[in-house]
């Protein structure tokens, strides 16, 4: 892909994955302000609309310094922004994976659908040999979606981040490329 800091539409049955922008403020911050969200990730629930403005002005950035490939969740029938997917660049032609949604999304698939689009962009499009997810070990929803992406578990990182000002595990999982050009 010769651009890569333009983002490329993606789509899937049941979604768009369209370029971040600041329009989707107000969907946006309705899901980085429930605590919900904020369960098992290292990050605040936003109290403000502008911190979740901030976030937004820094993930449009990192896709325009070519670091990450961070696509907003549009539902095709409800035609609203329903959370965020993307993709993070790592050393050695690898990339780690990621997701939120609203709350009210969860366990109807949606993660697995948009990530798999993702993981067929990063191998096809990015030419990756690795990409990577990791989880909080208490997070078994966010495992079971790896695990649905056919990804291998690698292991346990202990205390590899902060969540809610302690310390706490993650699981790793991965996919290589010459895996995902079996199935």
């Amino acid at each position: 892909m010769e651009n890569t800091n333009e983002i490329q539409k993606l789509e899937t049955k049941r979604f768009l994955l369209k370029k971040l922008d600041l329009y989707d403020l107000d969907s946006l911050f309705k899901i980085y302000s429930d605590p919900q969200t904020t369960t098992y990730v290292p990050r605040e629930v936003h109290k403000t609309k502008d911190e979740t403005r901030v976030l937004l002005e820094n993930m449009i950035e990192t896709n325009k310094e070519d670091k990450s490939f961070i696509w907003s969740i549009l539902s095709k029938e409800h035609q609203k922004v329903i959370g965020t997917c993307g993709i993070w660049k790592l050393l050695h032609n690898s990339a780690s994976l990621g997701a939120v949604i609203g709350s009210m999304y969860w366990g109807k698939g949606v993660i697995v659908e948009a990530l798999e689009e993702l993981i067929k962009f990063g191998f096809q499009e990015l030419d990756l040999n690795r990409i990577e997810g990791r989880c909080d070990v208490r997070n078994t929803a966010s495992e079971r979606v790896m695990q649905k992406l056919k990804m291998t578990y690698e292991g346990t990182l202990r205390q590899s981040i902060i969540i809610d000002g302690m310390y706490c595990n993650s699981k790793v999982y991965s996919l290589l490329k010459h895996e995902y050009d079996k199935v």
